[in-house]
């Protein structure tokens, strides 16, 4: 006999709907897009082609709807580490428990050792593909040479660079798009240090001035930026 979730674990509404979010499991689809503001979330179901339901209770707002025939669900999480634990762990709770019996619902081939180490390489895959994002691979110190660069300095190992992580973005088949970092534009290091005159860039005033800079003049890397524009497009 399976354990039942307590209802002091649990807490469902009386219209059958999940206590914090006032969702019911059927309202909810199985791609969701989270969002932090709430008026984020018209933003989103703007581009919708047709939405099935709208709850709102408090900073949880969520509409769930189609978008290129794919039932998606958009929410936003309001401000906060604990807003985001209250939706994650109700959100888990609507996909995986029965609301009816308070069992937690058997995943199909989740015994399967085959689909458990496929999940963790995929883990590890994307763990060590976060070692060189922009925002950590700076503290690797072989990268830094290699991909650090200032206004007029060959961008070959950075082109290299966005083009592995921009192919991985777009044969992952789970990610819609994405940005880089970043533009710079017309703007050029005066010094390591930004001082108040400098152009702005967008390397952080606390950082080295041209570090993560992809300037106008970079045209390789623009073009490498179009092509997995491009590319993204047609997903």
């Amino acid at each position: 006999m399976k354990e039942k979730i307590e209802a002091s674990e649990l807490i469902i509404n009386s219209d059958g709907s999940i206590f914090h979010l006032h969702l019911r499991p059927e309202q909810l689809a199985d791609k969701v897009i989270l969002v932090g503001d709430p008026g984020r979330v018209a933003l989103v179901a703007s581009h919708f082609e047709s939405r099935e339901c709208e709850v709102e209770s408090r900073e949880f707002k969520t509409v769930t709807g189609t978008y290129k025939h794919k039932r998606i669900t958009v929410l936003s999480t309001g401000i906060g580490c604990d807003n985001i634990d209250i939706v994650m762990n109700e959100l888990d709770a609507l996909a995986n428990v029965d609301f009816i019996t308070r069992e937690i619902k058997e995943v199909k081939n989740a015994a399967s050792s085959g689909s458990l180490w496929a999940m963790i390489l995929e883990a590890i895959i994307w763990g060590l593909a976060a070692l060189v994002t922009p925002c950590v691979f700076p503290m690797i110190p072989m990268t830094v040479s290699f991909f650090m660069k200032g206004s007029g300095s060959p961008t070959k190992g950075r082109d290299a660079y966005y083009k592995m992580v921009f192919t991985i973005i777009r044969d992952s088949g789970k990610i819609a798009g994405c940005n880089f970092w970043g533009w710079s534009g017309a703007g050029r290091p005066t010094d390591v240090q930004w001082l108040p005159g400098h152009d702005y860039l967008i390397d952080p005033p606390h950082e080295p001035q041209g570090w993560y800079s992809v300037y106008d003049e970079d045209m390789a890397t623009i073009m490498v930026i179009r092509e997995a524009v491009k590319q993204l497009k047609k997903k």
